[in-house]
């Protein structure tokens, strides 16, 4: 992904590191955006992450994430399943028991952590941040005009986009 991105280019100056996001050290006040897409989820415990995120960003810096939706890493069993008259559904369990879950997914065994949106809500309060905006990723209409294959995603959230922002109390 990082060759991909440096491959891009961009007017823009942005810097690309790759590291071990349980033990990554950010610079302090170094950052006006810290993105992530599809990985804290793959975390045991975001907490430290979430602090190093917070102070890495300048005043008023943005931080912004995606992860598989609580409803998606929830199921013990996370595959569609049909009802007696066929109809497809979600098979949500164990959505408050947070923990890992193990899934095949692009490989098999792969480890990914469920926890609660309160949770992911909680640690971004806790660390410091203002949640900005939430996101309950679905197909929209116009999605399913390009993608029909997507409808089954209709059911139930596929992916949670969070945007939250460094506020110190000096503002």
């Amino acid at each position: 992904m990082l060759s991909k991105a440096l491959a891009a280019g961009s007017d823009l100056v942005i810097t690309y590191e790759a590291a071990d996001l349980d033990q990554v050290n950010l610079p302090i006040e170094s950052f006006d955006i810290v993105y992530s897409s599809l990985t804290i989820h793959y975390l045991e415990d975001p907490r430290r992450l979430f602090g190093q995120v917070y102070n890495t960003l300048t005043s008023r810096g943005r931080f912004i994430f995606s992860v598989e939706h609580p409803i998606f890493t929830a199921p013990t069993d996370p595959s569609w399943k049909k009802n007696a008259d066929g109809q497809v559904f979600w098979p949500l369990n164990a959505y408050s028991q947070e923990g890992p879950r193990t899934t095949d997914w692009l490989a098999k065994g792969v480890r990914k952590y469920h926890r609660t949106l309160e949770t992911y809500i909680s640690l971004l309060l806790d660390a410091g941040f203002t949640l900005t905006s939430l996101k309950e990723w679905m197909p929209s209409d116009e999605d399913l005009r390009d993608h029909p294959e997507w409808a089954e995603e209709r059911h139930r959230p596929a992916f949670l986009l969070v945007a939250a922002q460094k506020v110190t109390n000096a503002e």
